[in-house]
């Protein structure tokens, strides 16, 4: 579904941003249509605007007007310059506005310190980041546990208070953070929402309750811990059964398992490996290289990363420096081997690779690839570099 936002220049317009990853606010400022977008932005400037109803702001109304910071008030300059307002209490009406969350942070603190006259007026502000602001900075606690945004009440929770009310928020984020903070665990852990019940799982709490839980990713956390590792051995999510196989338990019925993932682990214990040498998922084959096993069937395996990690076993380079693939090469060059060949090499990579390995330099700086050149410059400023550190010179 479309969303609409305020984008940096203060106006509603279409948000393109994956969910959960735009810049310009959260859930609470993201709108269904154009039209309400328009009626926040509308009721934000009454807001901030309308603070001085019909009066002007000039050097009779504004106590101790500066002409220089009425000229920053509203502008883009240098953060450092609207900081310098704040420290002297110049503006704070408009700044506890401002676009930049940093600024408006320290002057709604600034404005907190000093009991400036705004403070009334922001409690309630149509914008949940400024009474969000106010909820971390520990104010109207009681209120902000009742306030529409879930990230002014999740504020609250980060403070420790009005717990005991937000234990049963309608929603499940807050009642998770509840459980991250330990609190009231014999009630959430049987809260409908598997995140609130994970979060409980994850602190150790009665840990036997969630043998058979519905989800998962919460049943995965006791094997992940040694517990039941005989009775989730058989378990029908492959999530949980790769938790039993990392604790190197039950590997000859895993050995076997039906789902890939499950393998892997079976492998990276080194166990079945003259079974799993032959498998079909080339992740487990990888796993199988690690421990040095198989490595002449493996060399001629049709995926390059199994080919790429026999070779990082230090195997059969004199065979491997023809291989098809370039990471095969270069990281046989890594490994300083065949270096008078592979300086010839048609893959930049693997050129790279050898003029970092310091040979051929007096060749390679003539190479046709700038990359390449450039590699030779790094090393020999690097050289160079240390050879002052050594003579004692500096840098």
């Amino acid at each position: 579904m479309t969303k609409f936002h305020i984008n940096k220049q203060g106006v509603p317009a279409q948000c393109k941003a994956k969910k959960g990853k735009c810049p310009f606010g959260t859930s609470d400022t993201h709108f269904e249509s154009l039209e309400k977008a328009q009626i926040y932005v509308n009721e934000l400037h009454n807001e901030q605007f309308g603070l001085l109803g019909d009066q002007v702001r000039n050097e009779n109304t504004v106590k101790n007007y500066n002409e220089y910071y009425e000229s920053i008030l509203f502008s883009d300059y240098d953060l450092r310059y609207k900081r310098e307002l704040i420290e002297n209490n110049y503006g704070l009406e408009h700044l506890v506005y401002d676009k930049n969350r940093g600024v408006c942070y320290e002057a709604i603190s600034k404005a907190a310190e000093i009991n400036h006259p705004i403070m009334k007026k922001i409690k309630n502000s149509v914008n949940p980041e400024i009474r969000k602001i106010q909820a971390n900075l520990g104010l109207h606690q009681e209120e902000y546990a009742k306030d529409p945004s879930k990230h002014v009440r999740a504020a609250v929770v980060n403070n420790g208070n009005q717990l005991d009310v937000l234990v049963k928020d309608k929603d499940p984020e807050i009642r998770k953070l509840i459980a991250e903070r330990g609190y009231k665990l014999d009630e959430l852990m049987n809260d409908e929402d598997v995140s609130v019940r994970e979060a409980v799982a994850l602190r150790g709490h009665k840990l036997d309750s969630f043998k058979d839980d519905e989800s998962a990713d919460i049943r995965k956390i006791l094997p992940r811990r040694g517990m039941y590792l005989d009775y989730y051995v058989n378990d029908v999510d492959k999530k949980v059964r790769v938790e039993v196989a990392k604790q190197g338990h039950g590997l000859d019925k895993l050995v076997n398992d039906s789902e890939p993932e499950v393998r892997r682990e079976v492998a990276r214990h080194g166990y079945g490996l003259d079974k799993l040498v032959k498998d079909d998922d080339m992740h487990v084959r990888i796993a199988v290289a690690k421990h040095g096993y198989g490595l002449d069937e493996l060399e001629d395996d049709p995926e390059d990363r199994v080919r790429q990690e026999v070779v990082k076993q230090g195997h059969n380079y004199e065979k491997m420096i023809n291989d098809k693939n370039w990471a095969v090469r270069a990281e046989i060059a890594r490994n300083g081997y065949g270096l008078d060949k592979l300086i010839n090499d048609d893959d930049i990579e693997v050129r790279k690779a050898v003029a970092r390995a310091g040979y051929g330099h007096d060749i390679l700086k003539h190479d046709k690839s700038i990359q390449v050149r450039r590699v030779i410059g790094s090393h020999l400023s690097q050289k160079n570099k240390q050879k002052r550190i050594d003579e004692g010179k500096d840098i």
